[in-house]
């Protein structure tokens, strides 16, 4: 049983939760939703749901739908009809809309490509086993739900609440890699830097966590400084999941960039730590005072277990 919590608005706001049957068999989760390509610091320049089979076995598509609607909204007519299917333990990334593809990068290959344009901050998303454009106000009562994400402001979410609003740099991120599923959008999602997969990913054999970093941006441009002057300082924001519990994600800039977890104490080495196997945090990125004037080539390499996860060009 999936449980939806909804709220109406009438004259005072009411909330209701009520019991919905999923109707499909199958186990295709909703896995990351980012509504805020293409819009001013997005890193991606488009909008992406992306699919995660947690299941030992190859799922056909056929008949499926994503569907979306906005925080309040009863029509359900966004849609894209799913084609393919999706391997056990991987992904499947579907491209939807731009508010200006010259604004950040372009995303993995795309396994499908849609029209839909979403909240970059509150919205509802559905993976349907039809094709058939969902009705109804709130939570769309008996329709044949596979998996249902409420983000924001949004009046319908599986659980108590949905997720919390997202941002132009920060996506809905389903925990352990796609693996966490308890039916409760508020504790099955973190939030952070959009880390989009497709079905060219490694594998993610639910049981065996895969570490996940993610950034906002590996390229920045536009440092200067004058001479005794350090540069103004510009900001990287980073997400890390399925992390050992307490260990750290290095951070290393080459001279003349010097790098702060606190835009405070700067130096050129940093760590962020994580906490519950999570990490959510950002480095200022700038040049030193002691550096000649002008502009600087550099890097910053941003490592965990050793292993070089981006390295930031500058």
């Amino acid at each position: 049983m999936r449980k939806f919590y909804c709220s109406f608005l009438f004259a005072v706001a009411i909330a209701s939760s009520f019991d919905v049957k999923a109707q499909s068999v199958n186990h295709l989760v909703i896995s990351q939703v980012y509504g805020g390509g293409g819009n001013s610091g997005a890193p991606y320049s488009n909008d992406f749901v992306e699919l995660f089979n947690p299941t030992a076995n190859t799922i056909s598509l056929s008949g499926m739908s994503i569907q979306y609607a906005s925080s309040t909204g009863t029509s359900w007519t966004n849609k894209v009809n799913l084609t393919g299917s999706v391997g056990a333990g991987k992904y499947f990334l579907i491209q939807l809309a731009s508010t200006n593809t010259l604004v950040g990068s372009a995303l993995p290959t795309p396994d499908l490509i849609g029209t839909i344009n979403m909240s970059g901050t509150s919205g509802k998303v559905a993976l349907m086993n039809s094709t058939i454009s969902m009705t109804g106000s709130g939570c769309p009562i008996a329709s044949p739900i596979i998996d249902f994400v409420g983000y924001g402001s949004a009046d319908c979410s599986e659980g108590s609440s949905p997720v919390a609003a997202l941002s132009n740099t920060a996506a809905a991120i389903r925990k352990s890699n796609g693996c966490t599923d308890t039916d409760n959008n508020s504790s099955d999602f973190t939030t952070g830097a959009p880390v989009p997969r497709n079905s060219t990913s490694a594998a993610n054999i639910c049981g065996i966590l895969t570490p996940t970093i993610g950034v906002t941006s590996t390229s920045l441009t536009g440092f200067t400084t004058t001479t005794g002057v350090q540069s103004a300082s510009q900001t990287v924001a980073i997400t890390g999941m399925n992390l050992n519990d307490l260990s750290l994600i290095t951070i290393v800039a080459t001279s003349p960039y010097e790098i702060s977890v606190n835009n405070s104490d700067f130096s050129t080495f940093a760590v962020l730590q994580s906490i519950n196997g999570f990490v959510s945090g950002a480095i200022n990125i700038r040049i030193s005072a002691s550096a000649p004037a002008g502009a600087a080539n550099g890097s910053v390499t941003i490592s965990y277990n050793g292993a070089t996860y981006f390295t930031i060009s500058l």
